[in-house]
């Protein structure tokens, strides 16, 4: 079940967050959660991945450029529309 109120929050903020993210204004992500996250998950290689909730598809993008097959999906049709087009 999709709660409207944040699906529109989401799509209102779309814009901003991938500005966010994509211009290394996300230090949380980039200094700690990342690094964290995928010496967790070793050699991606090869392998295919599912990312849910993937927002513009930052990370899906870092984990392609590692070698996966890599899926985003995500309920904001915003998000997905930043994710392909860049």
């Amino acid at each position: 079940m999709i709660d409207e109120k944040v699906l529109k929050e989401w799509d209102r903020a779309s814009k901003s967050w991938a500005d966010f993210v994509r211009t290394g204004k996300d230090y949380c992500r980039d200094e700690m959660n990342n690094p964290a996250f995928f010496s967790m998950l070793r050699n991606v290689k090869g392998k295919q991945l599912l990312d849910l909730s993937c927002g513009e598809e930052y990370n899906t993008r870092v984990l392609a450029k590692k070698g996966t097959k890599a899926i985003g999906v995500d309920f904001s049709e915003e998000m997905i529309k930043l994710a392909r087009a860049n």
